[in-house]
């Protein structure tokens, strides 16, 4: 792939761990939320 992209399939990523201590801005969290919710409707489907 190159470029420092790190590449997960969606079951890899449900498994990725994220520290919750308060460093991360409001729109990090709505990144990440938004991500989660994606994972889980690719998880459905499959």
């Amino acid at each position: 792939m190159g470029g420092g992209v790190l590449k997960l399939e969606p079951r890899e990523a449900l498994n990725v761990l994220v520290s919750l201590n308060g460093d991360l801005g409001a729109d990090d969290e709505r990144n990440l939320q938004e991500g989660v919710e994606i994972l889980r409707r690719w998880r459905h489907r499959g």
